[in-house]
């Protein structure tokens, strides 16, 4: 059979044969170009490597007899003969006639073992067959490498008349000067590569002998196939040419008739009509049409045959069972076979009108639903930034009354949303989860909002719509932002941490497990209780609460008829009637609820705690301590209720509270003395002749003071009358030096740097203040700062406080895009080197009173001063350290990693200083803020060395924002 003779002969060749030649030419070539060299280089390798182990081995046996020389168990002469004679007896090999000889760096020959004949000679002089000076390059490689690899040419073993290529390693055994050697013959190597060959050449042959088998197979297989194509070919043509225009509208019922006749119909329109395709060839197109709908059709008939374009008629039809339906029917004209006629296609509109109405009906529900819900649905244009459809609770939310007035606000109410690259991320098609964004949505309070989008599919273009869900939490945030500070008040709470819980708890009702969910509630209405405990064999086994209640009966998840165990919380969390109120305040933290039972010494739950009665304990609040403050009415009063703080710093500290809380606590009772004092001298002075507001400056003004602290103040007075300047500024110097007086004398020390309101230079008016801040925003030498930082954290802590806003205003406008400002603040911070050594140990002083200690104010102030330059550049108004850091990330100046480094770091040393000083305070001794990191824990003293660390950070990023500001 002539392969060429079929059709395609050429291009079976072209895709078959000569493919499989190149492939067995191409692995012929790879196995003698490639492998069989790459074996060979591989086998000489291998070879290289036995052969230096081998002599390794020899050094062994040497370096034995050197060690008998040196016990003295033997003389040299006996240690090298002995030494010299193992290594003559010395075989290996698959013949055991590989050896090893030893020459010294003369050359002269110590051994061989089948050359005796060289034993004891000066091989200086000696030459392989090709001229190599083979003993005297030993001797070299010896000499100057220690050891190496040499090829010559040698006898084959001990065939002394038989010369062969040969590889050898040589080493220098250094003790006795000799050179020790063996080596492998390439002729061994050249004998496997040469079997290797052989063995490839037969697999090659045997595999293109294979292949050929193969092609000739496929060879067969092909014409067979070819013969069946045709034969089919013939067959199908027709059927293929009457079924192809068929299948366009596979969903839709399809006719085809022919003279009037219906030839054939799909399992579509068999299923509206009822009939079998049998049955329906039988009928004509009369036999399927409601007399009604005849003139209809003989319309579409008559623009078919006139060549029109037919429209589509909406007919009614019947089925087998007498029953009609309408139907949209469309024609297309066809000749077939010489025959004519044409394609019907025919949907059941019926069907779709019932699915529209029950798509309506939903769509009602859907509506109703969301009209009535708080989440606002909505819908977005995301090219034209406009919202297209929204819920009332949406517009509500957003800040309008209503959708129509939502929807001509344009891109207004998206703005939030455009701000936080919510729009930009759905835009590209990727979807917004319960996003929290603040909106101002046209009130005078910030409002917080979930917002979730999902992108609409567009197919490979960008989504144009997304769909977005919304809800305000701004009362639900409030909510737990009271319930946060009620929990650092009891947590702070000196009462809390000695009451244990069996105090305040109050026995619950309980029932069985089974009880139905209505009676539940009547018991728990009757005990005036907000929960039941649920047992199950005499144990109790979980709690419904009322807000169980209200989620799951009232909202419908649940009837009230089903038993109680359907909506109990379980398993029931407790604790022993012996655990202070700190630790089940934490507990309810922790797990997120709001009951807690109590257990008794036997371990049987025996009452609750609920949250309501924590609520109720104001007594437990540091406030107690800022009534008694306000309560004071005599100066020795407010300095007898100052005392007690540091015994309630140390109990805090003591517990494991929160350097934040305490330092606010210490702060609150410092702003409470002065306020009071500022009072109690202003009824002495009289009344003031203008507002004026009392200023806490520094630590105080950020929320961050700690017990060793002295007085930073000043008092900014309104511009008095013209004439009234002097009368003015003596009244408020008066009040200021009585202040700070009664201060000092309250435990808080007078100002080294005289930074305090009873400094005429701090005790000025408002335009001189303003005068102040305007001449420090435009100085250019940097040490006419150093002393004035203090200055940019400032706060009202009694007065009008609209005197500190009209300031704090005119600083922000003042520093606003001055260069030499910050670059001096910059370098000015830069002057404090962080006490960091190798690897980041830290460095304590190593002399003086002070020695092994380290300030930790100072590492504290090089995060503060970081804080607060970056604040008043990036215009942050927020005053606490960690306070600004955390709007530094919100703002994008600072990441969330560096955000995180810098507030722990801040967070470790203020916990280290305070208690470090409540420490002291709790022996009588003066607190200071310096401590021995030697006697620190292992934690402690890693959080000292990451806090020293990330105050580095700091530092470096100023250097950057130095070099930032100076270009």
């Amino acid at each position: 059979m002539d392969i060429r003779s079929l059709p395609g002969g050429g291009s079976f060749l072209a895709r078959i044969v000569l493919p499989s030649a190149l492939a067995i030419a191409l692995f012929i070539s790879a196995t003698f170009l490639f492998i069989i060299p790459s074996f060979e280089r591989n086998m000489l390798d291998r070879k290289r490597e036995t052969i230096r182990e081998l002599n390794n081995s020899v050094h062994s046996l040497l370096e034995k007899f050197y060690r008998d020389e040196k016990a003295g168990l033997l003389t040299r002469a006996q240690a090298r003969r002995k030494a010299a004679e193992s290594v003559r007896a010395l075989r290996y090999g698959p013949e055991n006639k590989d050896y090893f000889w030893i020459t010294d760096l003369g050359p002269t020959m110590i051994m061989h073992p089948y050359r005796p004949d060289l034993d004891g000679k000066d091989l200086s002089g000696f030459r392989d067959s090709h001229g190599k000076r083979i003993f005297v390059e030993f001797a070299e490689i010896g000499r100057h490498s220690g050891s190496g690899y040499v090829d010559y040419m040698w006898q084959w073993k001990d065939d002394a008349a038989r010369i062969v290529p040969k590889l050898s390693h040589v080493r220098l055994f250094e003790p006795w000067g000799w050179v020790t050697g063996t080596g492998i013959y390439i002729e061994d190597v050249r004998t496997e590569i040469a079997s290797l060959e052989a063995s490839l050449i037969k697999i090659s042959l045997l595999i293109a002998g294979i292949i050929a088998l193969i092609l000739l197979y496929v060879n067969q297989q092909s014409l067979r196939i070819e013969r069946s194509r045709r034969r089919a070919e013939k067959l199908l043509s027709e059927s293929e040419e009457k079924y192809r225009k068929l299948v366009e509208a596979a969903t839709e019922g399809i006719i085809m008739i022919l003279d009037g006749s219906l030839v054939y119909s799909n399992r579509t329109m068999l299923d509206m009509l009822g009939y079998d395709p049998e049955e329906l060839k039988k009928l004509n197109l009369a036999g399927i049409l409601h007399p009604d709908s005849s003139a209809s059709f003989e319309y579409l008939r008559e623009l078919l045959e006139s060549g029109g374009t037919p429209p589509r008629i909406e007919a009614a039809l019947l089925r087998k069972d007498g029953e009609n339906f309408r139907a949209l029917l469309t024609a297309s004209k066809l000749r077939f076979g010489g025959r004519e006629g044409f394609i019907l296609t025919v949907k059941d509109i019926d069907r779709h009108k019932k699915t529209e109405e029950e798509l309506s009906e939903s769509r009602e529900k859907f509506r109703l639903l969301t009209d009535n819900i708080n989440l606002g649905v909505f819908r977005v244009d995301l090219p034209e930034r406009r919202v297209t459809e929204a819920n009332p609770a949406a517009a509500r939310i957003l800040g309008y009354p209503n959708f129509k007035e939502l929807s001509r606000a344009g891109d207004d109410p998206l703005r939030p949303f455009e701000s936080a690259g919510l729009l930009a991320e759905v835009s590209s098609g990727k979807a917004v989860r319960e996003a929290l964004v603040a909106i101002l949505p046209g009130r005078p309070a910030e409002r917080s909002v979930l917002i979730s989008l999902m992108p609409l599919p567009g197919g490979s273009e960008p989504a144009r719509y997304c769909d977005g869900l919304i809800e305000d939490i701004t009362a639900r945030r409030k909510s737990e932002a009271e319930r946060e500070k009620l929990l650092s008040e009891l947590q702070m709470s000196l009462g809390s941490l000695n009451q244990s819980v069996r105090g305040i708890a109050r026995k619950a009702a309980a029932c069985p497990l089974s009880t139905p969910i209505d009676k539940a509630a009547e018991m728990m209405t009757r005990a005036e209780s907000s929960c039941i405990l649920v047992e199950n064999g005499g144990e109790f086994v979980g709690v419904a609460t009322d807000h169980d209640l209200r989620s799951r009966v009232l909202a419908g998840t649940t009837t009230p008829q089903e038993p109680v165990s359907r909506i109990m919380s379980s398993p029931l969390i407790s604790v022993p009637e012996t655990a202070l109120l700190f630790e089940a305040v934490l507990l309810m933290r922790e797990k997120n609820i709001r009951h807690l039972a109590v257990r008794d010494a036997s371990g049987k739950v025996v009452s609750v705690i609920d949250e309501k009665e924590l609520l109720a304990l104001k007594w437990y609040s540091p406030a107690v301590l800022m009534e008694e403050f306000a309560r004071a009415s005599t100066v020795q009063e407010v300095i007898a209720v100052k005392e007690r703080l540091p015994r309630l710093v140390k109990t805090l500290s003591d517990s494991g509270a929160d350097s934040a809380g305490i330092t606010r606590l210490i702060t609150a009772a410092a702003d409470a003395a002065t306020a009071r004092f500022v009072d109690l001298a202003a009824r002495a002075l009289g009344e003031p002749p203008v507002p004026f507001a009392f200023m806490a400056l520094g630590s105080q003004a950020r929320g961050e003071q700690t017990l060793a602290t002295d007085q930073d103040n000043a008092i900014v007075y309104a511009d008095p009358p013209p004439g009234l300047e002097k009368t003015t500024g003596e009244y408020f110097q008066a009040l200021g030096e009585q202040v700070c007086r009664w201060l000092n004398e309250a435990g808080y020390p007078l100002c080294n740097g005289a930074a305090m309101a009873n400094n005429p230079k701090w005790c000025r008016p408002l335009a001189a203040w303003k005068t102040y801040f305007n001449d420090w925003a435009g100085i250019t030498d940097p040490q006419a700062l150093l002393d004035i930082n203090v200055f940019f954290d400032f706060r009202c802590v009694a007065g009008e406080r609209a005197l500190e806003t009209e300031l704090r205003a005119h600083v922000r406008a003042a520093v606003k895009g001055r260069k030499i400002f910050f670059l001096n603040l910059a370098n000015n911070a830069l002057l404090f080197k962080v006490p960091v050594g190798f690897r980041g140990a830290v460095i304590v002083e190593d002399e003086g009173e002070h020695r092994g200690t380290l300030d930790l104010k100072q590492l504290v102030r090089v995060i503060t001063d970081f804080a607060r330059i970056y604040a008043l550049r990036g215009d942050v108004a927020a005053l606490p350290t960690v306070n600004r850091l955390a709007a530094l990330a919100e703002a994008n100046i600072l990441d969330q990693a560096e955000k995180e480094s810098f507030s722990q770091a801040f967070e470790s040393l203020m916990r280290l200083r305070l208690r470090r000083q409540a420490a002291l305070a709790g022996a009588g001794a003066v607190p200071d803020n310096r401590i021995k990191p030697a006697e620190l824990s292992q934690a402690d003293q890693l959080a000292l060395r990451e806090a020293a660390a990330a105050a580095m950070e700091a530092l470096n990023k100023l250097k950057y924002l130095v070099k930032f500001l100076i270009v």
